[in-house]
């Protein structure tokens, strides 16, 4: 029997491994990518990428030696509320070609190649929130100091959207309700053309200011924020439209009537449709009500898809999965009293199934949807396969463990991580379309 001391069980490497983060397949299904942390340094995360073709796994992005200067008070904010304590990379994404991304380092972006080479984009020292890769694959855009920019990958060439930012407004990130009770992260999103931006401008001005306690090793500060407590005034979203000329030159922002007249409904979620039509979904306070609206910029006109109520709550989630098939989607509803999946093209109605659950939709296409649910045993969570015209679904995990998955868009390559309490964490991937 081996034997370990109090200190080797808890100090790195971790004797029960460290599982992948952020685990995405790439567009084409060519590789798959995730962060790890370094086996000297937990605290250190770095892009690794496993190229499927050649079996071959390798750097994507090494994690700096440490933090390039202090995080500024967004920036702990966006790590606190992503739960992400670790340095080095702590976000990412593909870009369309499915051999480049984009990475978050440190307040910075960087865009990362194969082979290891790697570049920062429009470096000139700021610290940014909110990195994003546009949906072509031709800009980024971030937060920073408040305001809201987007920069050319190529060229580094950056441009201001927003300028007013101040201690009390924000422009392209999520207000503290968003992220800490909705789980909504984002703040600005991109059409599939990048002809469009929506962004969110926040006014927190009406929330009380009080302060909360921080405590380290060397003294207790009072930190002032405000904070939405029960019952009193939540942070104003507004959500702006604007439209992105070839040049990369913004217009003048369209502020939407978002919430349809409900001025204390939260901003849930927000989607641009393949058609370049914007689908928002407004939940009341009282979080009895989701409505999903979605405005046509041509006609500038609004139209409800679908409702869902509650005698209780509504869970949110991030299931709507467009289809490749005009502005139809995929999507969940509790409405008949379980996690079920549904389709939407001219109204939302059951994709049947066997499954008791359907928690996460992985990847959907006209011909079949990729889920994370069970079936009969709802601690064990598995990947599974229901085809377009219902029935039985397709197991494709197996074993006593929980399994998630990342899948690319057509849903033929999927990495399915499977965890358990006596096991490593294992990450495995499958061709679905041999």
């Amino acid at each position: 029997m081996q034997r370990f001391s109090v200190k080797r069980l808890f100090e790195d490497p971790q004797l029960s491994g460290r599982p992948p983060a952020q685990v995405r397949v790439a567009p084409g299904g060519r590789a798959v990518a995730f962060l790890r942390a370094e086996a000297t340094n937990g605290e250190r995360l770095s892009l690794w990428r496993y190229d499927i073709g050649d079996r071959r796994l390798s750097r994507f992005l090494e994690a700096p030696a440490r933090d390039a200067g202090t995080l500024d008070a967004a920036e702990r904010a966006e790590r606190e509320r992503l739960r992400r304590f670790a340095g080095g990379v702590t976000a990412y994404q593909w870009l369309p070609d499915g051999e480049r991304a984009i990475a978050a380092v440190d307040g910075a972006a960087w865009l990362c190649e194969a082979g290891g080479a790697a570049k920062p984009i429009a470096a000139d020292g700021a610290r940014r929130t909110g990195i994003t890769a546009s949906r072509t694959g031709r800009y980024v855009s971030f937060v920073q100091a408040g305001d809201l920019f987007i920069a050319d990958i190529e060229s580094g060439a950056t441009r201001r959207l927003t300028r007013d930012a101040s201690d009390v407004v924000a422009y392209g990130a999520a207000e503290f309700i968003a992220q800490e009770e909705m789980h909504r992260f984002e703040g600005h999103w991109w059409s599939a053309d990048d002809r469009r931006l929506a962004f969110a401008r926040v006014n927190v001005e009406d929330i009380p200011e009080s302060h909360r306690f921080e405590l380290s090793a060397e003294r207790l500060d009072a930190v002032a924020e405000r904070y939405p407590r029960a019952g009193g005034p939540n942070a104003a979203v507004a959500l702006a439209l604007v439209e992105i000329d070839a040049e990369g030159n913004p217009g003048a922002p369209q502020w939407l009537d978002w919430a349809g007249g409900e001025d204390d409904a939260y901003l849930a979620r927000v989607a641009f449709a393949p058609s370049g039509g914007l689908i928002v979904q407004a939940q009341s306070r009282d979080q009895r009500r989701l409505i999903a609206r979605r405005f046509d910029p041509a006609a500038k006109r609004w139209t409800t898809l679908f409702e869902e109520t509650s005698e209780t709550w509504i869970n949110l989630h991030d299931n709507l999965t467009f289809l490749g098939v005009g502005d139809a989607f995929a999507w969940t509803s509790e409405r008949d009293g379980r996690a079920a999946l549904y389709r939407h093209d001219e109204a939302l109605r059951p994709w049947r199934s066997d499954l008791d659950g359907v928690r996460r939709v992985i990847a959907a296409n006209a011909e079949a949807a990729i889920v994370a649910g069970w079936r009969g045993d709802p601690t064990a969570q598995h990947i599974y396969r229901i085809a377009r015209d219902g029935g039985a679904a397709q197991a494709l995990t197996a074993g006593d463990a929980w399994h998630d998955a990342a899948a690319d868009a057509d849903g033929a390559v999927c990495a399915a991580l499977a965890t358990a309490p006596d096991l490593p964490a294992r990450l495995d991937v499958m061709n679905l379309a041999s």
